[in-house]
């Protein structure tokens, strides 16, 4: 497997400060992070500078659309596709959608998802729905959390300290980029495509290993998925990899050549 180009100093400053190149784009040249251009560029004593475009929908937050028409085009496209129709961000739509009362489809995979995950006591099946702690309480609660896991070892969700366990070194941008290619930009849960994440997919590990950087071990998630699948980790990674089909083997066989060089 090839390493990661060396960043060298100089070229550094000239693609910055003279060429005026996005830190992104410099860490697209490098096969690095962009936060890694932007530390090294702290180093050198070099001031950050903006160098990116205006927004093409910068300032853009009203249409002239009634809910019926609204609803009528959600029901036929995704929030981003009328969001550019329009030219406006996906979050005028999403509030566009909320106020008109227009109820998002649910994805097919995202039922499948409900029907599988641990039962939800959530609104009226929590036992303590429509009831409120005092202020006395909430006060009295908070100190004995704060005194209680002082040692985070004593939280319910200690694991160890796994979060403080390094990725292996082949768990960077190239592979992660060929996992969300190979799952089509799409979260493997929900069903909910990159451009309506507001931000690249997550990719999880099944095994929840971050040493384990096999593709058959990893999947793409969105946000809101990937903070579900936190909890209840042994359900979910069986119900993971239940869903082998969804990473063939032909796809599987296809990242491992590109990826492995």
């Amino acid at each position: 497997m090839s390493r990661k180009a060396p960043i060298n100093e100089e070229e550094l400053r000239i693609l910055y400060t003279k060429r005026k190149m996005a830190g992104d784009k410099i860490a697209d040249l490098f096969g690095v992070s962009s936060m890694t251009i932007y530390n090294r560029l702290r180093k050198l004593n070099i001031p950050i500078q903006c160098y990116s475009h205006t927004p093409w929908n910068k300032g853009k937050s009203k249409i002239d659309i009634s809910p019926s028409e609204l609803a009528d085009l959600r029901s036929r496209y995704f929030i981003h596709e009328i969001a550019s129709k329009f030219g406006v961000t996906n979050w005028v739509i999403w509030n566009l959608c909320d106020k008109g009362g227009i109820k998002i489809p649910i994805h097919k995979r995202f039922k499948e998802a409900c029907a599988n995950a641990p039962r939800s006591i959530n609104g009226s099946n929590n036992s303590f729905y429509g009831k409120h702690h005092s202020e006395q309480t909430k006060k009295i609660l908070s100190e004995n959390a704060t005194i209680r896991f002082a040692n985070p070892e004593n939280h319910p969700s200690w694991k160890g300290g796994l979060s403080f366990q390094e990725y292996g070194h082949e768990f960077n941008i190239q592979l992660r980029e060929l996992i969300r290619k190979r799952d089509n930009y799409t979260c493997q849960m929900c069903g909910l495509p990159e451009c309506e994440n507001f931000r690249k997919l997550d990719i999880h590990h099944i095994d929840y290993n971050k040493r384990n950087n096999l593709p058959s071990n990893l999947v793409s998630l969105c946000v809101a998925c990937n903070s579900k699948v936190n909890w209840h980790r042994g359900r979910w990674t069986k119900y993971f990899r239940s869903r082998n089909p969804l990473q063939s083997p032909l796809a599987l066989g296809r990242i491992k050549s590109d990826y492995i060089v």
